[in-house]
């Protein structure tokens, strides 16, 4: 008696192998534009574009809108650490509980230690570690405020005399795992 690992050539098993991988670099890019916003909100006063493209066929960054009561805006951006299936299942994690926690707070240095406490071991994978940040967007006061786990994402100011800077979140008071900023739109 034979059992099928014995019979099978090589080449059969290869392709079967491939055939695998395949099929989960696919469910990787699926869920990766499942998870994508079809457009970004239209706000009055302020002009919102997003982009999201993967080097390979699937990636780990994300970017998300969400409605806050008094015509606030929440964003989330993250970047999955280039870990296929297990970023875009981390982040889907993320977005649920960042949005959730958003709803009724708007101390996002908190919702993100949080969020960290609770997905920790899920963020900080082996393979990569997956950067969040959530901002929010106040149109009626001017201002963005961000908070950030991770080194990224980076914000990059292009104001009209085209003068690049760099926003940069500043750590923590309290020692919290968070760096966080805000600035006047």
């Amino acid at each position: 008696r034979y059992d099928d690992d014995e019979v099978r050539p090589t080449h059969a098993r290869n392709l079967i192998q491939r055939l695998s991988l395949q099929a989960e670099v696919n469910a990787a890019r699926q869920a990766q534009l499942r998870l994508l916003p079809e457009h970004p909100p239209r706000i009055p006063g302020l002009s919102i574009a997003a982009s999201c493209t993967p080097a390979g066929d699937v990636g780990g960054d994300f970017y998300d809108f969400f409605p806050l009561s008094g015509g606030r805006l929440g964003m989330i951006v993250a970047e999955g650490g280039n870990d296929g299936l297990a970023s875009s299942l981390t982040i889907a994690l993320a977005k649920g509980f960042l949005r959730y926690e958003s709803s009724d707070n708007s101390d996002i240095e908190l919702i993100l230690a949080r969020l960290d406490q609770a997905l920790g071991s899920s963020l900080r994978r082996t393979s990569g570690r997956t950067s969040l940040a959530l901002f929010l967007l106040d149109p009626a006061q001017g201002v963005l405020r961000m908070a950030r786990i991770g080194a990224y994402p980076r914000v990059l100011i292009l104001p009209a005399d085209r003068a690049v800077s760099e926003f940069v979140p500043k750590p923590h008071d309290a020692g919290l795992n968070v760096e966080s900023d805000q600035m006047a739109l």
